[in-house]
């Protein structure tokens, strides 16, 4: 059988060295950053949009410590639920590989170029990572999807790396976000000759994770609330063309693809408000499938 400790008790009071006599236990000082300690500077850097970062952490070398702080960047690394939506993984490794066959595609036809860093990202002194070696650490900079390759290639990425990696392939559709209502949904998802089309339940995933992204509890942007606004609009026209997706396949006694629109339509919602698509399915279940196959004599029983 196994033993177990007994539970000791907090000890409020602790012998005195010099005297021996019983004393208050006294606790840890509290860390101070300036004139305010260090889990409320925390705190306050959790709720703090991405580009007031830069400015923060330019105060003193301490905020700037801080502003790395690994608590501060679960948050918003845990805002984007990737240990709820586990797929989301998956997306970005398909979003990184479009995007080094686009870049990779563009760079043929460009003269040879110096790299200097991107001057309009939101991160500031972000875009450099510090990447540890066997002799200390590496200063790197340029392409943050290859730095964040490097640094796991090394040791598990950190949050901030993982955000990063996230923010740097995301913030392009930002730029279809800005286009009239009507062509909105053509600028996210462009159709290329020769290329296939992106499958609905990617498209449902992609709006999925934008809309996670431009939430209040990232910020990721100045102008995040305007793209949330732009992007909710263009996530009810992608519900329109979801449920004529649906009717069509439905006249073609298309299953598979009538179960396709209705899982891209679940696999968009962020879980904000009803799912108005699901009593839209639930109608047309109970139509289709209950009342065709429920026959109401076999409620009766038959007597001889």
């Amino acid at each position: 059988m196994e033993k177990f400790e007994t539970l000791q008790p907090t000890r409020l009071y602790a012998p005195d060295v010099k005297t021996g006599r019983l004393v208050k236990a006294t606790a840890a000082p509290a860390q101070f950053v300036g004139r305010l300690p260090i889990d409320l500077h925390i705190l306050v850097l959790t709720h703090l949009p991405i580009p007031d970062f830069p400015a923060y952490a330019q105060c003193s070398r301490s905020l700037s410590n801080l502003a790395r702080h690994e608590k501060v960047w679960e948050a918003k690394w845990n805002a984007l639920r990737f240990a709820k939506y586990t797929h989301f993984e998956a997306l970005l490794d398909q979003l990184e590989d479009a995007k080094k066959t686009k870049d990779g595609g563009l760079m043929k036809d460009m003269p040879p170029t110096l790299a200097v860093g991107d001057v309009d990202d939101d991160f500031g002194d972000f875009t450099q990572a510090q990447i540890p070696t066997t002799t200390g650490f590496m200063a790197v900079e340029g392409d943050k999807s290859q730095v964040y390759a490097s640094v796991s290639s090394m040791r598990p990425p950190t949050c901030l790396e993982h955000y990063r990696r996230t923010h740097c392939l995301l913030k392009p559709y930002t730029t279809s976000l800005s286009s009239p209502p009507h062509a909105m949904l053509a600028s996210l998802f462009p159709s290329v000759p020769g290329v296939p089309p992106i499958p609905l339940l990617q498209q449902s995933r992609i709006l999925h994770l934008l809309l996670l992204w431009l939430s209040p509890q990232i910020q990721p942007l100045r102008k995040w609330m305007d793209f949330n606004a732009s992007l909710r609009s263009a996530v009810d026209r992608y519900e329109a063309n979801l449920l004529a997706a649906f009717d069509i396949a439905e006249t073609r006694k298309d299953e598979k693809g009538m179960t396709e629109a209705a899982e891209a339509s679940w696999e968009v919602f962020d879980g904000a408000g009803e799912w108005e698509l699901g009593r839209v399915w639930a109608e047309k279940r109970e139509i289709f499938y209950e009342a065709a196959n429920w026959n109401p004599m076999d409620n009766l029983t038959y007597v001889i």
